[in-house]
């Protein structure tokens, strides 16, 4: 038996598939409560106030410390009871949309690069989050503990140390608002957008992922193939009559930036993939 371990789950996605999926939903939520009876107790708030004597102030207190405790430690329970049912729920969810879709010859896992078709491919990878990179780099630290490094350091060579940051910091300006909100995921022939939020890991979790040499599951839609015109920069329309060209001119700008990373990161031929799970096995 395969566990997986799923690091970024799209809740809008899965719904929107299981609710065209022929009893897809039903046989998630069928799954979803037989994995769930054992903790099928419900949680009860108690409002009940305990008194041992006549009524005074310290009697009153204690009171009303024991319910509010209770009341506190129920809210928490069922916070925790939440969390669980949609961590279920949506794993359940990824794994019966997989079935079908493979059951109906609906699932790619090669290098087909038919727009709007589901993929499930599993290769090595690069992670990027340029918006963390930026936190880093303009944190004014930084520089100080550079420039007061303990061992003696040629000073030309310290001049390269933190002309690098600068350099690097201006880089991750422009990526940080070029891939806003998203980390950037590199694999074999694809280039997948992830919404950061989306993730079951922290920023700093992300991190370790880049020390990880186990390939990566990446289960999403082909949105569009990279064509060697998307990766260079056509000048406007000087006319200003065409505005349909400054989309134009701003979208392939920011498929150019990303193709300065270099051949390894996006190239021709290179599928766009939006994901709805992301996972290792």
């Amino acid at each position: 038996m395969n566990i997986k371990e799923f690091l970024y789950v799209d809740e809008i996605e899965l719904n929107s598939i299981l609710a065209q999926l022929e009893s897809g939903l039903p046989t998630v939520l069928h799954d979803m409560q037989e994995a769930l009876s054992a903790n099928n107790e419900s949680i009860k708030k108690s409002k009940t106030s305990k008194f041992t004597g006549g009524l005074n102030v310290g009697v009153t207190g204690n009171a009303s410390y024991e319910n509010n405790n209770s009341k506190t430690q129920s809210d928490i329970q069922q916070n925790l009871s939440q969390q669980a049912i949609d961590t279920v729920y949506n794993d359940y969810a990824v794994n019966v949309i997989l079935k079908k879709l493979e059951s109906n010859q609906l699932l790619r896992t090669n290098s087909h690069q038919d727009v709007g078709r589901f993929v499930d491919i599993a290769s090595p990878f690069k992670i990027f989050n340029f918006q963390s990179m930026h936190s880093l780099l303009h944190n004014q630290n930084l520089s100080k503990m550079v420039a007061n490094q303990d061992s003696e350091i040629d000073e030309n060579e310290l001049k390269e140390q933190l002309g690098a940051i600068t350099a690097m910091s201006s880089m991750a300006d422009i990526y940080g608002e070029v891939l806003k909100h998203t980390d950037l995921i590199s694999v074999n022939n694809a280039v997948v957008f992830a919404e950061s939020k989306n993730f079951r890991m922290n920023s700093v979790q992300r991190k370790m992922l880049a020390l990880r040499e186990t390939k990566i599951h990446i289960f999403g839609i082909v949105e569009s193939v990279v064509s060697e015109k998307d990766l260079n920069i056509t000048e406007l329309d000087s006319s200003g009559e065409d505005l349909s060209a400054l989309s134009e001119f701003y979208n392939r700008t920011n498929f150019f930036l990303i193709s300065l990373l270099g051949k390894d990161i996006i190239k021709k031929n290179d599928r766009l993939i939006k994901p709805i799970a992301i996972y290792f096995e």
